[in-house]
């Protein structure tokens, strides 16, 4: 004899399967994350160029990628704590 059946029909299933789905999916505004990402630019070519500059702080933060700046940041102000 098999197991028994988790669920009565493939509707109930279905609905299941969307409530999971939905319950492990985040929703984001397409618009908010291009603007987060232009400003995230923004913010690494004004460190890049503030370090090309001779900003002691720019050239402890600039990295090659958004993400190392972002990085060395957090950590140069968490340091100041």
């Amino acid at each position: 004899m098999g197991r028994p059946k988790k669920y009565a029909n493939p509707a109930e299933r279905q609905a299941a399967h969307r409530a999971k789905v939905k319950e492990q999916s985040v929703t984001i505004d397409r618009r908010q994350i291009e603007q987060l990402d232009a400003q995230l630019v923004q913010l690494h070519n004004a460190i890049t160029k503030a370090a090309d500059s001779g900003n002691p702080t720019a050239q402890q933060c600039r990295a090659a990628s958004i993400g190392t700046t972002l990085d060395k940041l957090t950590k140069y102000f968490e340091a100041s704590w």
